[in-house]
């Protein structure tokens, strides 16, 4: 993929891309790419949890609901 389709992207389409996919696009074969996927999806996964938990302690409720749904919008859409 990397000297496919990477020549063809500017610097303005890299930064659109999401990690995973422009992960996808400069890795060298396939067993790479689903290593780094595994790995990338615990890592999400742990970061939603970690979030999640330390939301706990926010004293105010407003600001914490606010602060809980940002948290499970951005790492829930894996």
């Amino acid at each position: 993929m990397q000297e496919y389709v990477s020549p063809h992207l500017t610097k303005a389409d890299k930064e659109i891309l999401t990690v995973p996919f422009s992960y996808f696009v400069e890795a060298r074969d396939h067993r790479d790419f689903d290593t780094f996927y595994v790995d990338y999806c615990k890592r999400r996964a742990e970061k939603l949890k970690r979030g999640l938990f330390w939301v706990r302690f926010i004293p105010i409720a407003g600001l914490r609901r606010k602060v809980r749904q940002r948290i499970r919008n951005k790492y829930l859409d894996v």
